[in-house]
């Protein structure tokens, strides 16, 4: 399980290249790619840690700056050189927050993996309690709305895993059984959303079921995430032409909503409902509903 979550949460060496391909590092970032895939991970290291002294110059390429520390980082973890890999993970990570607190642009996705990498090499050494104190960061950071992690993402259910893990580590078995459910029910989630969006809708369906009935004994009926995947649902639903289930799981998702602090997905439900209404010739409701969007909140 570590090694698919370290999979997702990995970067690509090149992936943080940001130049035109003229600049004095490119040449070496390409070197390491192509010794990295043919597992000539030594020359790829020293093509790397090139590449990093001439960053090291250039303050303007800041983002490739993190990458390459990272991307050695990865290659010391793989030899299990802990020591080196955390330093470099954690000079690479102290860039990106001190980016962040003076308002400048960090790439997510960065950083996340950052995080997860040191988290998983501190869950490799058996130091559960750091490797988790890290993992809750990535979700500090992402409720601070300093960072994007969204549920559909593979990411997000895969921090839930390690986070289990964690806890496993340290005995608290109850603690990680928990939130190993809660790994499932985005996992379930984030498929439900992939095989959506590829057009495979009775496969869908149920992956959203899934997170449905793992998700309320985790997250509670009343949880906001809930309303997000019978939203969804229904979206299924009313592509196979299936309204009125799709209004079923829609009536549920406006309940909940209803109780949020989030006008804005309320009237998303909202709209989504009248719509539903309309195909089901039910008008005199679908207008009592858009009726109940506030008008400087109409969606338009």
């Amino acid at each position: 399980m570590y090694k698919l979550l370290l999979v997702v949460l990995a970067a690509g060496i090149l992936s943080c290249q940001s130049d035109d391909g003229t600049e004095p590092w490119t040449k070496h970032l390409q070197n390491a790619d192509r010794a990295s895939k043919s597992k000539k991970f030594e020359r790829a290291q020293i093509e790397l840690r090139t590449a990093l002294e001439l960053l090291e110059k250039a303050p303007e390429a800041r983002r490739t700056h993190t990458r390459v520390l990272a991307a050695i980082a990865r290659l010391q973890g793989r030899k299990r050189e802990f020591a080196g890999a955390e330093s470099l993970f954690e000079t690479a990570i102290d860039m990106q927050l001190k980016d962040l607190e003076a308002g400048g642009v960090v790439t997510s996705a960065d950083l996340i993996a950052d995080i997860g990498q040191l988290a998983f090499i501190k869950n490799q050494q058996q130091e559960y309690a750091v490797a988790e104190s890290l993992l809750t960061r990535i979700l500090t950071l992402q409720r601070q709305g300093l960072v994007s992690l969204e549920p559909f993402e593979p990411g997000y259910y895969a921090l839930f895993s390690m986070m289990a893990g964690s806890l496993r580590g340290r005995g608290l078995t109850a603690e990680a059984d928990s939130l190993d459910a809660l790994a499932i029910t985005y996992q379930h989630y984030a498929h439900g959303f992939g095989t959506r969006a590829n057009g495979n809708y009775p496969e869908a369906q149920g992956h959203y079921l899934n997170a449905l009935s793992t998700g309320e004994s985790v997250l509670g009926a009343g949880h906001p995430d809930i309303a997000l995947f019978y939203s969804d649902l229904s979206a299924v639903y009313s592509m196979q032409g299936r309204d009125d289930q799709a209004l079923e799981v829609l009536q549920k998702a406006v309940l909940i909503l209803e109780q949020q602090d989030d006008s804005t997905a309320l009237n998303v439900a909202l709209e989504d409902l009248a719509s539903t209404l309309e195909r089901l010739n039910r008008m005199v409701e679908a207008q009592s509903t858009r009726d109940r969007i506030a008008p400087s909140n109409t969606l338009r």
